[in-house]
């Protein structure tokens, strides 16, 4: 359901028309506007769909007319699944928390728990060893990127390897201003590097500004259930170190078996259309900080809420 608003400079009378991909149903409310020069109106669109391709767009029309003039928006549609908030967050030891659910199909619904999963806890020995570092200051304020087989980057980069294990279905990296030097500015950049050796592909740097909060998410690509296993490469950027470096530890999970720390509950079936509540819940962990993602697999994709955990 969106709104729109409709202005126009002389008194007339539009009436709407919709034309509508053939498996989505489209109601504008009021379909007759009458409109005196300079003044606007709130128009209610609702889309409802039936048998129609989820994750796939669909395109259309709303066109208003009068007697002397034509008005026409593009509609572009994309029927998913379900809408769930993109993130949950809690903190203690224990608890629980709900994530409200917006159904776009009927039928059965299964949830999949990955997680609680702790910082490194899928690293090797050697790669945690590297997770609390150094990095020195960058003068010039200026990251540049050196492929593995090039050579090694400046003292200013920071480079660590970390391996994604295969089931993973997130992953995230992230440093926070608490866990790094005071007043240092700390950029991440993350890259799919298999085999340690030629880099192929790049995240989204996390560059924040005046901060070393940076985070990476990495979620499987459109159409995919798991994200590249393999070898990645973190690159800590030091930005603004004022004491000439900065020390910071790096965050590093990798979520995907379920540990059995967390406990998800969701109906079994959904009706399209309409709201559910699917709830999480922690137990006590010694660890400090985790992460997971309830996910509901289908052959469609993976539709995907992901939580944080964090335990003092």
């Amino acid at each position: 359901m969106s709104g729109m608003v409709v202005r126009r400079t002389a008194p007339e009378a539009f009436t709407a028309s919709v034309k509508a991909p053939t498996t989505i149903q489209v109601e504008v409310t009021p379909s007759v506007l009458s409109l005196a020069e300079g003044e606007s109106a709130d128009v209610e669109i609702s889309l409802a769909s039936g048998d129609t391709t989820l994750d796939a767009w669909q395109f259309g029309s709303l066109t208003w007319t009068s007697s002397s003039a034509t008005v026409r928006s593009p509609l572009a549609i994309r029927a998913v699944p379900f809408a769930a908030p993109a993130l949950i967050s809690g903190s203690g030891a224990a608890g629980s928390t709900v994530a409200e659910l917006r159904a776009g199909y009927t039928g059965s619904y299964e949830p999949v728990l990955s997680g609680l999963e702790a910082t490194g806890q899928t690293q090797s020995d050697e790669i945690r060893a590297q997770l609390t570092n150094s990095v020195a200051d960058d003068p010039g304020r200026d990251y540049q990127f050196v492929q593995p087989t090039a050579g090694t980057p400046p003292d200013n980069v920071r480079r660590i390897p970390i391996v994604v294990p295969a089931g993973t279905r997130y992953l995230r990296v992230a440093l926070f201003n608490q866990n790094s030097s005071p007043g240092a500015d700390l950029d991440l950049y993350l890259y799919y590097c298999p085999g340690f050796r030629t880099c192929t592909a790049e995240a989204n740097p996390s560059v924040e500004f005046a901060s070393s909060n940076e985070v990476i998410n990495l979620l499987p690509a459109d159409g995919e259930s798991f994200v590249s296993p393999g070898d990645y490469y973190v690159d800590v950027h030091g930005y603004d170190a004022p004491a000439g470096a900065a020390t910071f530890q790096l965050f590093v999970w990798t979520v995907g078996a379920n540990r059995g720390n967390a406990t998800l509950g969701a109906p079994s079936s959904v009706a399209a259309g309409a709201s559910a509540r699917s709830g999480a819940g922690a137990a006590g962990a010694p660890h400090t900080s985790r992460s997971g993602r309830g996910a509901r697999p289908r052959a469609i994709g993976l539709d995907r809420v992901v939580a944080d955990q964090v335990i003092p």
